[in-house]
C-alpha cells in the first residue's frame, strides 16, 4: 500500500488519519440522519399543530378549541388563539385585497363548534370585528358563554332580541346573564316545566300578572296604571287561552280596591263565568246582548264624565277607580244580528271602539278574547286600538302576521306550546314570551255556602 522507503511512523500516522476521517464521515452520516429525523419530527409536529387548529379548513375542530388552550405544547396553545381570532377576522373582512370574506357552511357545523361562530352566524358584528368567544372564561359544557368585543361596546338589546335565534342555533334555551362595556355573558336556562302551578303569591298589588317570562323565569307584570285601554287576547282553541283568562281575572280580583267596577261579558251565554256572579258587589257578569250594548253606552258616558273632571283638575289620567271590562268570546257580541237590532249593534261597535281608543285616561281597562284576529271576530279598527297583546298559538301565517307584522324569533306565535303566549306591551312595544301558570278552575264561595 505504501512504498518501502516510507517510514513506518508516517504509515502509522496516515492510517490513523484515514481511520479518523472514516469515523468523521460515519459521524457526519449519523448527524445527517439525526437532523433528517429531527426535521421530520418537526414537520410532523407542525402538521399536527396545523391539523389541530386548521379551523378555516375544518371548522368542526373549533369544538376542541377551549380544550386546546390547555395543551402541553405551548405552540398549540398560542396557535389555537391566533387561528381562531384570525378566522373571525377573515370572515368579517379578508386581509388580502380583492379577496372576499371567508364563508362557512353554518348549516352543517357540528353543534359543539357553534358557540365559537355565533357572532358570524347571526352577523352580530361590531364595527369591523365579530365578538369572539372567550376561551378562558367560557364553559360551553356548563352552559356559560362569554363573548368579548374587540370592535367596540356591545349592544345588549340587539343580543336580547336575537335570543330566539341563539337558542334555536345552539340548542336549548339561552338568556343574557350580564353585560359590560366589552363583553356579554350568555347562560343556558333550565326549561320551564310544562305545567307551572298557580300560587297566590304570584299576584302583586296594583299589577296584572301576565305569566312567567320564559327567559328570566320571573313573573311578568303590567301595572294597571300603565295598561292600555284595550288588551287583545287571541289564540286558537286548546292553546291555554281560557285558563290564562281566569288567571288574569284572579289578578284583577286581588286588586279590587283599585277598581270601582269589574264587568265580565260572557259570550258563552253565562255558562263560562257564572261562578263569579256573587263573588263581590263590584263584579257583574253579563251575557244578554241588550245588557252588553247598554253597558258600552254607559261606559262611554262615564269616560266623557271622567275626562271632563280630569281636565278641570289638570290631571291626564286616573290611577285608581279603574273599570275592568273582560269580554270572553268577543265574536258573540261582534257578529251582526239579524232583524231590528242592527242599528243598536252598530252603536255598540262604535262605543267599544271609542273606549279602546280613548278610555285609558279614564281608567277603563278592557280585555278582549277571541280565537283569531280576523275581521269577523274583532273589527280591524278595534284590534288596532288594542295596544297590548297577549297572543297564544296562531298556526296560520295570515293570522300571525296580522297580529304581529313581520315575524321573527321574538314574536312568532305559530308554534307556541300550550300555555305560552307572546306579550307585546302597549307603551314600549316590548315583546316577551311568557308561560301562564295553571290553576284548577276556581269555584269561589257562593252565598249560602257553609263557612
Amino acid at each position: 500500500m505504501f512504498p518501502s522507503d516510507v517510514p513506518s511512523a508516517a504509515i502509522t500516522h496516515a492510517a490513523d488519519l484515514i481511520r479518523a476521517t472514516e469515523a468523521e464521515e460515519r459521524y457526519i452520516t449519523v448527524l445527517g440522519s439525526l437532523i433528517e429525523a429531527a426535521e421530520r419530527a418537526r414537520d410532523i409536529r407542525w402538521q399536527e399543530r396545523h391539523e389541530l387548529t386548521a379551523f378555516q379548513q375544518h371548522p368542526d375542530r373549533l369544538a376542541n378549541a377551549i380544550a386546546l388552550t390547555k395543551h402541553p405544547d405551548p405552540e398549540v396553545r398560542s396557535q389555537v388563539v391566533y387561528r381562531y381570532h384570525r378566522l373571525l377576522d377573515e370572515m368579517r373582512e379578508s386581509s388580502i385585497p380583492g379577496i372576499k370574506p371567508v364563508r362557512l357552511a353554518f348549516d352543517t357545523l357540528a353543534p359543539a363548534a357553534r358557540p365559537y361562530l355565533l357572532a358570524p352566524y347571526l352577523d352580530l358584528a361590531i364595527g369591523s370585528k365579530f365578538p369572539r368567544l372567550c376561551l378562558t372564561r367560557s364553559k360551553p359544557d356548563a352552559g356559560r358563554l362569554v363573548y368579548l368585543s374587540p370592535g367596540g361596546p356591545i349592544d345588549s338589546e340587539t343580543w336580547r332580541l336575537r335570543l330566539g335565534d341563539i337558542s334555536s342555533w345552539l340548542g336549548g334555551a339561552w338568556s343574557v346573564e350580564s353585560v359590560d362595556a366589552t363583553s356579554i355573558t350568555l347562560i343556558q336556562r333550565v326549561p320551564l316545566p310544562a305545567i307551572i302551578p298557580f300560587k297566590r303569591s304570584l299576584l302583586r298589588n296594583a299589577h296584572l300578572l301576565v305569566g312567567i317570562d320564559i327567559n328570566t323565569h320571573r313573573p311578568a307584570y303590567i301595572p294597571f296604571a300603565d295598561l292600555s285601554a284595550g288588551t287583545y287576547v287571541p289564540g286558537t282553541s286548546g292553546t291555554g287561552k281560557s285558563s290564562a283568562l281566569h288567571i288574569l281575572l284572579r289578578s284583577i280580583f286581588a286588586n279590587l280596591d283599585l277598581f270601582s267596577a269589574v264587568y265580565i261579558l260572557d259570550g258563552k251565554d253565562g255558562v263560562g263565568m257564572y261562578r263569579y256572579t256573587h263573588l263581590h258587589p263590584k263584579i257583574r257578569v253579563l251575557y244578554d246582548e241588550a245588557d252588553v250594548w247598554q253597558l258600552m253606552a254607559d261606559l262611554n258616558d262615564l269616560m266623557r264624565q271622567r275626562n271632563a273632571e280630569q281636565r278641570a283638575a289638570g290631571i291626564d289620567k286616573t290611577t285608581k277607580d279603574f273599570v275592568a271590562v273582560v269580554i270572553d268570546e268577543l265574536p258573540t257580541f261582534i257578529t251582526k244580528p239579524a232583524g231590528d237590532g242592527k242599528k243598536d249593534h252598530a252603536v255598540f261597535l262604535d262605543n267599544i271602539q271609542r273606549l279602546a281608543m280613548r278610555g285609558r285616561s279614564a281608567g277603563i281597562r278592557m280585555i278582549l278574547v277571541s280565537q283569531t284576529p280576523v275581521a269577523e271576530q274583532i273589527p280591524v279598527t278595534l284590534r288596532a286600538n288594542c295596544a297590548t297583546t297577549i297572543g297564544f298559538r296562531l298556526p296560520e301565517n295570515a293570522h300571525a302576521t296580522a297580529l304581529f307584522g313581520q315575524l321573527d324569533s321574538t314574536n312568532d306565535p305559530r308554534k307556541l306550546p300550550t300555555g305560552q303566549a307572546i306579550v307585546r306591551l302597549g307603551d314600549t312595544g316590548q315583546v316577551m314570551t311568557v308561560q301562564f301558570p295553571f290553576a284548577p278552575l276556581w269555584n269561589p264561595p257562593q252565598p249560602g255556602d257553609a263557612s
